[in-house]
């Protein structure tokens, strides 16, 4: 009798001991955030929601998606609810979306498709196909749509749409990424190795930086104000930021910004900050195959000084931090500058804090939140 109660005994505290692990388990998904990942709803297949571009209306009010199939949806930033949905007009989105642009405001959409590109006015849904372009894109003020034929770059205006005039830009290279300023009075890119600067008044060039390891692992991006150009680039293993003053061109000091190969990054409204993607390691207890530890990386948005390189709110690693599963490929600030978000390649699009870095949710496709 003894015996069997020890045996007893040892069974209920192996139970015990499981349904602990179980208990922590669970617990440490619940705050990993392991069920804010929404699948797509059941009747839309994941392909079509998987965004490309994003912007924010201008009374912070409503956040817009563009998704590779032409579709465009309506978001609540507050609720994180779905408020509508329709499709981009014109032909470009019927024949084939390579890749979409959207100014920050989401009032402009630029497809660039297999039959050349298209502008769309989002709010009055007017369509407008511009001649010689094989690639473009909305300035960030929305004024202008400026784009790629061959080496020469075409600045259209979109009030109008007229030509404003075409530069050579690099003939016989290779251009990676490009950005016009927001007078449309500097043109700035970048190289396989290198970035340059031209001014479109007297087409005078310089160069402003070089790195032979970049293989093409570089951002380049003018202020909403004007008043900064930032280059991110990546070099050996190590991020970097630097940025000079367009007043001066005075360069500042180059400050390290992580170790996360994506060089996207966008500047505040105000010009003072910066939002860039950051990998995070996040740990977790593991009780498939006995007890142990799990690492696993995830992204988030990480906000820095501008004219510091300072890091802002940052949760750093653990395993109470949330982010996106897979690389964020676009991010976009609200008008006020205090919230931003994200799409990742799988087209999971999440809000954040922009003061804390907080994740505050993804948004549900189904329309719930």
């Amino acid at each position: 009798m003894r015996a069997a109660r020890h045996s007893y005994r040892r069974l209920g505290l192996a139970a015990g001991l499981v349904v602990m692990l179980l208990l922590l388990y669970q617990a440490q998904r619940f705050f990993d955030g392991a069920g804010d990942l929404p699948g797509p709803a059941a009747n839309e297949p994941a392909a079509h929601l998987q965004a490309l571009a994003l912007g924010i209306t201008t009374d912070g009010g409503t956040l817009v998606s563009v998704d590779a199939s032409g579709g465009v949806r309506k978001w609540s930033p507050v609720t994180g609810r779905l408020q509508g949905r329709t499709t981009l007009p014109g032909r470009t989105a019927v024949s084939g979306i390579r890749n979409v642009f959207l100014d920050p405001r989401a009032q402009t959409c630029v497809v660039n498709g297999w039959r050349g590109v298209e502008a769309i006015d989002l709010e009055g849904r007017h369509t407008w196909r511009p001649n010689g372009l094989s690639w473009g894109g909305p300035s960030l003020n929305g004024r202008y749509l400026f784009g790629l034929w061959g080496p020469t770059l075409r600045v259209f205006d979109l009030t109008t749409r007229r030509l404003r005039g075409e530069w050579p830009v690099n003939p016989g290279g290779q251009t990676y990424c490009i950005d016009l300023d927001p007078t449309a009075q500097w043109v700035a890119w970048t190289e396989p190795d290198s970035a340059w600067l031209m001014s479109l008044r007297d087409g005078r060039r310089r160069r402003l930086a070089s790195g032979a390891a970049w293989s093409g692992l570089a951002w380049i991006e003018f202020s909403p104000d004007g008043e900064r150009l930032g280059l991110q680039t990546y070099d050996r293993g190590e991020r970097r930021f630097q940025s000079w003053d367009t007043a001066t061109w005075t360069p500042r000091e180059p400050v390290s910004t992580g170790e996360s190969a994506t060089t996207l990054f966008h500047f505040s409204p105000d010009g003072r900050r910066f939002a860039t993607p950051a990998r995070k390691r996040r740990s977790y207890l593991t009780v498939s195959l006995g007890l142990g530890w799990r690492q696993e990386w995830v992204e988030t948005l990480q906000v820095f000084d501008a004219s510091t390189g300072t890091a802002g709110g940052d949760e750093g690693s653990g395993s109470h931090v949330r982010g996106h599963a897979s690389r964020i490929q676009e991010c976009v600030w609200s008008p006020r500058g205090d919230t931003l978000a994200s799409v990742d390649r799988d087209g999971r699009i999440a809000l954040w804090d922009a003061g804390d870095g907080r994740l505050v949710r993804f948004l549900e496709p189904g329309g719930g939140a």
